[in-house]
């Protein structure tokens, strides 16, 4: 049953369950509630209408009055899931196909799933996003994709609703994994359901106490991080995103959704960095109206000063860094690999920290170290200053780096930078050059020195300090954009204008 606990001080609390001879009535205002909505879509058969556990609480119940469902309560109640179509995503091209849908429709069910940590501190990333339409769930496997900027400009589109629970924690891992955008629309039902009154703030018991079932929670736990899942996650998966769109829509029918939604259950704008201006979908201001300037150093102030849009095809570099790097080798490469339309993210030890540069020139990471992999980028660039020498004594770090270098990516170093890849294990009868006090170090690791402004070995690229940054990063652009070479025997004559 579903319990009524009354939240004003002067009211006495429940008899405890011992004390109880019969079950207490209900509060007439729950009895005259508003009939049951017709069973939704895609759903199994409903219980019958004489089971008293099945019939949804109204809105009419009294809004001081806490309602409260417990685990057993629930458990009695009918099992049902999703049954509806499914499409899963797993590459560019089917995501592609999949936005085109997703941007019609005015309300999406949002849930995403990470592989389970089962040890203090572990933390994975999002492996799964999941989005229900009226017709259709999509699952979408974010580890094969390429390119998220259709995924970043869906979740900023304030005029779509993407509800769920817990959607804050959900979308500061997506900014984590897919890169950062301006959270829009997202919509958490819990801040809808807890100011009318309802203690339950998850989906299970959500679902139990406004629709009249359960559904299973028997897959939460299993690894979401497979290149397959099993019908078990997928039909978990699928209930998830469908029932939170079905509970948004009921809450709705019930007048609980207010035009002014109350602080934090909408996240139109982001909350967790500062300096950022909320991106606007309205029409343009007129020429006449001065612009408004970003604040120095936040992410829009620097995507104001990048070239255009790039393609899904422009290279991504990653850039990992600390406090006290030295500010010319980071800036220097950052810069100029923008300017030939790379994508660059700026890693740090958390998403949105401001590292400070030796010379005192501020950078706000773009992602947290811990969360960014090799798959998704295609270039990692280590600058030197102090920040080295505390980056790789981070595991994450390490880790990383293998990454690259098992995935024969190129790997730029630069002066003190070599420390990193030094910790990392991958200099041994490797060709590398870096500052003067680091060499007896790169030598002792096994590394053949050279003193030289860019030394190139395979896809491991070094320089001496910032004197080399214009040697360094043609070496580095030379390895994103690699010249072009016609099949041997063609007759297409190469281009006439080559790139300088």
């Amino acid at each position: 049953m579903v319990e009524f606990v009354k939240t004003t001080e002067k009211t006495k609390p429940p008899k405890p369950a011992a004390e109880k001879t019969a079950p207490e009535p209900e509060p007439a205002r729950a009895r005259s509630a508003a009939p049951p909505r017709s069973a939704p879509a895609h759903a199994h058969a409903a219980a019958p209408a004489s089971d008293p556990a099945a019939a949804p609480v109204g809105k009419e119940a009294d809004p001081a009055a806490g309602i409260k469902i417990t685990r057993e309560d629930v458990n009695v109640l009918p099992l049902r899931g999703y049954t509806g179509p499914i499409e899963l995503v797993r590459d560019d091209a089917a995501l592609a196909a999949a936005l085109e849908t997703l941007r019609r429709e005015p309300i999406l069910g949002f849930d995403t799933e990470s592989r389970p940590s089962f040890s203090r501190g572990q933390n994975f990333p999002v492996a799964l996003v999941q989005l229900a339409t009226e017709e259709k769930v999509f699952l979408i496997q974010l580890r094969p994709i390429q390119d998220f900027t259709g995924l970043r400009e869906l979740f900023s589109d304030a005029r779509i609703i993407k509800t769920g629970v817990a959607v804050a924690h959900d979308v500061q891992k997506l900014r984590d994994f897919i890169g950062d955008f301006t959270p829009g629309g997202f919509v958490d039902l819990a801040h809808l359901t807890t100011a009318a009154g309802v203690h339950n703030t998850g989906l299970r018991g959500l679902t139990a106490i406004l629709l009249g079932f359960r559904i299973s929670k028997g897959a939460q736990r299993s690894n979401w991080a497979l290149e397959r899942l099993s019908p078990a996650q997928i039909a978990y998966a699928a209930t998830d995103a469908w029932i939170s769109r079905e509970l948004y829509l009921e809450v709705q029918r019930r007048g609980w959704v207010p035009e002014k939604l109350p602080d934090g259950a909408a996240l139109p704008v982001s909350r967790r960095r500062r300096g950022r201006r909320a991106e606007s979908r309205s029409p343009a201001p007129a020429a006449s109206a001065a612009p408004e300037t970003p604040a120095p150093h936040s992410a829009a102030h620097s995507a104001a000063h990048r070239a255009p849009a790039h393609d899904s095809s422009a290279p991504r570099a990653l850039i990992i860094a600390d406090d006290d790097y030295e500010d010319l080798e980071l800036w220097y490469p950052r810069l100029r690999l923008e300017e030939a339309g790379c994508r660059v993210v700026v890693a740090g030890r958390e998403r949105g920290c401001v590292m400070t540069g030796k010379h005192g020139y501020p950078c706000t990471a773009d992602a947290g170290i811990a969360h960014v992999r090799s798959g998704h980028y295609d270039a990692l660039v280590l600058p030197g200053g102090f920040a080295p020498d505390r980056l790789r004594r981070d595991p994450n770090v390490r880790r990383l780096v293998r990454e690259f270098n098992d995935d024969r990516k190129p790997i730029a170093m630069i002066c003190h930078g070599g420390w990193i890849a030094i910790s990392a294990g991958i200099v041994r009868e490797r060709r590398l050059t870096g500052s003067a006090g680091i060499q007896d170090d790169l030598v002792n690791a096994g590394a053949r020195w050279e003193d030289a402004p860019v030394v190139c070995d395979g896809h491991l690229i070094s320089a001496r300090g910032p004197r080399d940054l214009p040697a360094f990063l043609r070496a580095l652009l030379a390895a994103l954009f690699p010249p072009v070479v016609p099949p041997t025997g063609t007759d297409t004559p190469p281009p006439e204008n080559k790139p300088s």
